[in-house]
């Protein structure tokens, strides 16, 4: 059987935690892990109960979408350092330093961090939400 053949005999597998509330049915998945690979749809500010965490705290929102990454990377076999690459919205540019500072906290192997695309100015699902997080993991065998 060749690579090729292998990767398409991957199954996908949804990984769901309580912590981090799936959306409503038929629109998307949080989680899939593909073979050795995670991905990691936006996580955003919302506690398990889908309420905003710190509304107006840019960093309290950082910390929580690092905090669901984490959950759903944990979930999948993996830990932080496992992410490989991470996407980062910002409402506000000006909330960088927030989020470096939970990007920091997040992440302890900080000679090896995951790749990042930073875009600022960017209009989210719900007002009161200033930073949504993507990101993608690999897996060691």
């Amino acid at each position: 059987m060749t690579k090729i053949e292998t990767y398409a005999r991957l199954e996908k597998v949804r990984i769901q935690v309580p912590d981090v509330q799936e959306p409503p049915p038929k629109r998307w998945s949080n989680c899939l892990r593909v073979g050795n690979l995670v991905f990691i749809s936006g996580m955003v500010g919302y506690d398990s109960n889908r309420k905003i965490v710190g509304p107006g705290d840019a960093l309290a929102q950082c910390r929580r979408a690092f905090q669901n990454i984490r959950a759903l990377i944990e979930a999948s076999g993996g830990t932080m350092d496992n992410i490989v690459r991470t996407t980062v919205w910002l409402t506000d540019i000006r909330h960088r330093p927030a989020l470096l500072q939970a990007r920091e906290e997040a992440f302890r192997d900080t000679e090896n961090l995951p790749t990042v695309t930073l875009v600022g100015g960017v209009s989210l699902a719900h007002d009161e939400l200033m930073v949504e997080i993507d990101a993608m993991g690999w897996l060691p065998d």
